[in-house]
């Protein structure tokens, strides 16, 4: 039986350092019925000669489009990129992340044999610039999220909520998820975050214990800037603002309370600027 397509789609913005690693690590997966879709969100550097190149190269191994326009930012991109893609099944990758341990055919029969779920999470590796492994879990480890946590529907809810410790190239989405749950909401921040809790709202979240891709740490990564945490923070408040009241009365106790505490936050790093 031959098994369903996947759509991996590539948010591409100023990374040619790392753009043809991603590219490499996608067509090195096994699984066969799979699609490439990039698009360059107005890189000023050389990513555009370096795309156009691995295509040249690797056309006749696997499925790509590439497209370069403006920029428009990213949840513009990510919603763009899914209309462009055909596959049941999408993985959303940033260009200077990339896949590993062969884990695409795994990820795409947990889904087949759980027609309820259609958002899978993993865990990943955590690189620096160099490729030099410096966490090997970003879960767990980097964001110190409580694996215990993540083997149930209803301790899986709660570690969305109040944990967040999961990294985007780790997910698996069913592209049924769109019309049930929206796409991307181009108001929020931290727009993960935000997809994340609308889909565990509706308990179609499923955990696999495995890494299936290196997510870069390095001196660019926006969690580290100071503005960056401020529009963070602001970003979950306004996501606790729009969803708590798809929870229970303690989820949403607890998720107001977060808010109070994140709002503190804004705060003390505004008076520290």
């Amino acid at each position: 039986m031959k098994l369903p397509k996947v759509s991996v789609l590539i948010p591409l913005y100023n990374h040619e350092k790392f753009i043809e690693n991603t590219l490499n690590s996608i067509i090195e997966d096994k699984y066969k019925n799979k699609e490439i879709i990039v698009i360059n969100d107005g890189s000023t550097d050389k990513s555009d000669d370096i795309v156009k190149s691995w295509i040249l190269k690797n056309k006749d191994s696997i499925d790509i489009k590439y497209k370069y326009r403006e920029n428009k930012g990213l949840h513009y991109t990510l919603n763009e990129l899914y209309e462009l893609s055909s596959g049941k099944y999408i993985i959303n990758i940033a260009s200077d992340d990339y896949l590993i341990n062969n884990t695409i055919e795994k990820r795409v029969n947990i889904l087949e044999s759980n027609p309820s779920k259609l958002m899978l999470i993993a865990d990943c590796i955590v690189v620096d610039d160099n490729n030099n492994t410096i966490y090997n879990s970003a879960t767990f480890e980097l964001h110190k999220g409580n694996k215990n946590n993540y083997f149930s529907d209803k301790k899986l809810k709660h570690e969305i909520l109040h944990n967040w410790a999961t990294v985007g190239p780790s997910y698996m989405l069913n592209r049924d998820i769109y019309d049930v749950i929206g796409f991307y909401d181009s108001s929020i921040y931290l727009e993960d975050w935000d997809f994340a809790v609308r889909a565990i709202s509706k308990n179609l979240v499923l955990y696999f214990d495995e890494k299936v891709a290196a997510y870069r740490l390095h001196d660019s990564n926006t969690i580290k800037n100071c503005d960056a945490a401020i529009k963070f923070s602001q970003s979950c408040i306004d996501t606790i603002n729009k969803h708590a009241n798809k929870f229970d009365l303690i989820n949403r106790l607890r998720l107001k309370n977060k808010a109070r505490r994140l709002k503190r936050k804004i705060r003390r790093l505004e008076n520290e600027q």
